[in-house]
C-alpha cells in the first residue's frame, strides 16, 4: 500500500509544478479595450459599405 501511495504522489508532481508556476505568475488579464476618439471632421457623419453581388 505504501508503494502505491508514493507512486501516486510522484505522478501528481508535474501537475502540481505546472499549477504552482501558473499561480505564481499572477493573473494574465489584458486591460479592457478603450474606444478611439473620432477626429472632429468625422463627427456626425455616417459611412456605409454596400456589398456588390453579381
Amino acid at each position: 500500500m505504501g508503494v502505491v501511495a508514493i507512486a501516486l504522489l510522484l505522478i501528481q508532481l508535474p501537475a502540481i509544478a505546472i499549477l504552482l508556476s501558473r499561480l505564481l505568475k499572477g493573473p494574465g488579464r489584458y486591460p479592457p479595450l478603450k474606444p478611439k476618439v473620432a477626429p472632429p471632421d468625422l463627427l456626425g457623419q455616417v459611412s456605409i459599405v454596400v456589398p456588390h453581388f453579381e
